[in-house]
């Protein structure tokens, strides 16, 4: 079974750095079209996430019992991030409790993420001769990735492609309009593909918002894994997690973080 982690969508932009300045205004108009809250006005942030069945997943695993489990993440600007598992004993079971972070630590980065472009940013482009909607980064002679993005004729991110000599990786979004992003969209489904030839990993990721004060924020978030050999496709397990009890620029993110 190929090997697929979530984690991509951040560890793969993150990863992609060159030695050029970007001299081609290509992600302008995604900027300026996307709804990116955490590049704005929110500062300081915590929330819970819950995970259905989560309590009888510790069941089986331990000896206890208990009645709610759940995960609350703290977030400060620029990018101070604290995720505790709460309704599980103080002290102890540390190995159980970083686990259960690593399971939900991509999910949380991808509602903190704050937009596609920063990465990407600080590599050169040149214009795809076959796509006029794509752009594939110049790389040095030594560099094995390849890497291009795609773009809506909005302007809007369509998929980025990292491409190595064993492994094809897609990370496709979808955008939808919201009446409180003030006019821009909102990325509301992301597909990765991991693979080469007729085998690879897909994970669909469907992402549902809710207003919260002035501000949109995920409240859900959907998960469907397979894999596909050629025709035949696999079920690799769903996920749903529940965002909520959202608390914005109340400091509190802070205080616990012990960050003046």
């Amino acid at each position: 079974m190929l090997k697929f982690n979530i984690s991509l969508i951040v560890v793969l932009l993150l990863s992609v750095s060159s030695v050029f300045s970007n001299n081609e205004k290509i992600f302008e108009d995604h900027k300026l079209r996307t709804y990116t809250p955490l590049a704005g006005e929110i500062k300081d942030l915590f929330f819970d996430i819950r995970e259905p069945n989560l309590e009888s997943y510790v069941k089986s695993n331990t000896a206890l019992v208990p009645d709610d489990v759940y995960y609350r993440v703290y977030w400060s600007f620029p990018n101070n991030i604290r995720v505790r598992v709460e309704g599980l004993p103080e002290k102890g079971f540390d190995l159980l409790k970083q686990t259960l972070i690593a399971k939900v630590k991509p999910y949380v980065e991808l509602i903190l993420a704050k937009d596609l472009t920063t990465a990407l940013e600080s590599s050169v482009y040149k214009k795809d001769t076959k796509e006029s909607a794509r752009y594939i980064r110049v790389k040095s002679k030594k560099e094995l990735l390849d890497l291009s993005v795609s773009f809506y004729s909005s302007g809007h991110i369509k998929s980025i492609e990292t491409k190595s000599p064993n492994l094809i990786t897609t990370t496709a979004f979808s955008y939808s309009k919201k009446s409180w992003a003030k006019g821009k969209s909102v990325v509301s489904q992301i597909v990765i593909s991991e693979g080469r030839g007729v085998s690879s990993v897909k994970k669909e990721i469907e992402i549902e918002y809710d207003k919260v004060n002035t501000f949109g924020l995920p409240s859900e978030i959907n998960t469907v894994s397979y894999a596909m050999n050629g025709d035949k496709k696999i079920d690799l397990g769903k996920m749903n997690l529940k965002v909520n009890n959202y608390h914005i620029n109340t400091g509190k993110a802070k205080k616990f973080m012990g960050i003046e």
